[in-house]
């Protein structure tokens, strides 16, 4: 039997264009999301890391509310509240309190006058100078910065995504973003078409919209939803490997170990159940031939990530032994290589795949987490049901369609030596 939690999902859209989600559980606890389908890729040219800066900023100029005061409100309750995450496609608040219909209103009060009407006044430049330190946080090296920015660049080039390597922005533009910018982003992206919530837990859906009618998501806001329409072609890349060498760059440089990254970017006419299951099949494959066999590293693999736009495929290993400094990209090329002859393999990691699906137990916190990410990206939640069949009906030239778009001419390879 398939437990198949996501199913009993309920989805209703409010005459403002607010898109309501509701799963009821038998649980003394809500949780209660929301979804802003607008980030990075919305930014000004030149103003990048404007999203991210507002949603910073939000919580801070609620009217008559604090921000510490709100943590210490959903705390002080047992509960919780996540004040904002900003990625490319959107940026997300959510909270949690115990079953008490009072503190739940007031959450979604609060909450609703967070995302429909706040005027951005107070902390800019506070704010401005944690997300500069934010940003040294994630690139303590310039030459981090500089790798991560050269990969970005090559892979993405000609996309929108490509103007930014993180929904930070850059000290630059950071520092050019005014007032007026944050106010403007906020006006035509915070608005009741362009915003979903979602609840788990005890509300049904009825009951949670009731609860979204008094308070301001209920009322009209001119705006309309951000979408991003799949890529057509895959950009031809312009270069193929990059090696740095660290003693070029630090004079003292103590690393012992080299380091391998090869990523390319598979277009969506590949599912990602087969790039899931290729990626496995990959890292099994490496992880015996150079870990198990050579003993160069304790752990090589390769992984998916999921965009709304396109999926990346990454091989990474971030310390080996630099005697394999000359041979681990051949290596490596004879087991892509060696994909379509592993037919077994294949049929040994799909089907474990496809056992998995019936012993998935979720708790409330993943249900809805999981949720969240699947209507930012697709609008709906997706049934584990729907993921089986798609598992099921794997088949092995699906596998081996993978491989033309990781050959060494569609892959971007940089290794780092010590």
């Amino acid at each position: 039997m398939l437990w198949d939690p996501y199913g009993a999902f309920q989805t209703q859209t409010l005459p403002n264009g607010l898109a309501v989600h509701a799963l009821q559980m038998d649980r003394p606890w809500q949780r209660i999301g929301f979804l802003v389908h607008s980030g990075a890729l919305q930014d000004e040219v030149g103003k990048e890391g404007t999203g991210h800066f507002l949603e910073h900023l939000v919580t801070e100029n609620i009217p008559n509310n604090d921000r510490s005061n709100l943590q210490d409100y959903f705390r002080s309750h047992g509960g919780g509240a996540m004040l904002g995450a900003t990625n490319f496609w959107y940026s997300k608040y959510s909270f949690y309190l115990p079953l008490l219909d009072e503190e739940i209103q007031y959450g979604l009060t609060i909450f609703a006058k967070l995302l429909m009407s706040v005027t951005i006044e107070k902390s800019i430049e506070t704010e401005r100078s944690v997300i500069i330190n934010e940003f040294n946080k994630k690139y303590p090296v310039k030459f981090v910065f500089d790798d991560k920015l050269r990969t970005h660049h090559t892979l993405y080039k000609g996309m929108e995504i490509e103007r930014m390597l993180c929904p930070l922005g850059t000290h630059q533009s950071i520092n050019a973003i005014q007032k007026d910018d944050l106010q403007k982003y906020y006006d035509a992206h915070y608005t009741p078409a362009n915003i979903s919530v979602v609840g788990v837990g005890a509300y049904s859906l009825d009951k949670f919209v009731e609860s979204i009618k008094g308070t301001d998501l209920y009322g009209y806001k001119h705006g309309t939803r951000s979408l991003y329409p799949p890529i057509a072609t895959v950009p031809v890349l312009e270069t193929n490997r990059t090696v740095i060498n660290m003693k070029d760059i630090m004079l003292n440089s103590e690393m012992k170990n080299a380091s391998i990254e090869c990523s390319a970017i598979i277009p969506l006419s590949i599912s990602v159940q087969a790039l899931i299951i290729y990626s496995a099949m990959l890292s099994e494959l490496l992880s015996k031939e150079i870990r198990e066999e050579r003993g160069w590293t304790y752990h090589i693999y390769c992984n998916v990530i999921e965009y709304y736009q396109f999926n990346k495929l990454t091989i990474e290993c971030t310390s080996f032994s630099v005697e394999a400094i000359d041979s681990i990209e051949e290596i490596i090329d004879s087991i892509i290589s060696s994909i379509p002859l592993q037919n077994s393999l294949f049929h040994k990691i799909r089907d474990g795949r496809i056992k998995r699906q019936f012993i998935v137990d979720e708790n409330t916190s993943q249900i809805f987490s999981n949720s969240m990410d699947e209507i930012s990206e697709y609008n709906r939640v997706i049934l584990q049901k729907e993921l089986l069949e798609k598992f099921t009906a794997l088949t092995f030239e699906d596998i081996c369609a993978v491989a033309p778009h990781f050959t060494v001419n569609n892959r971007y390879t940089v290794l780092v030596n010590p």
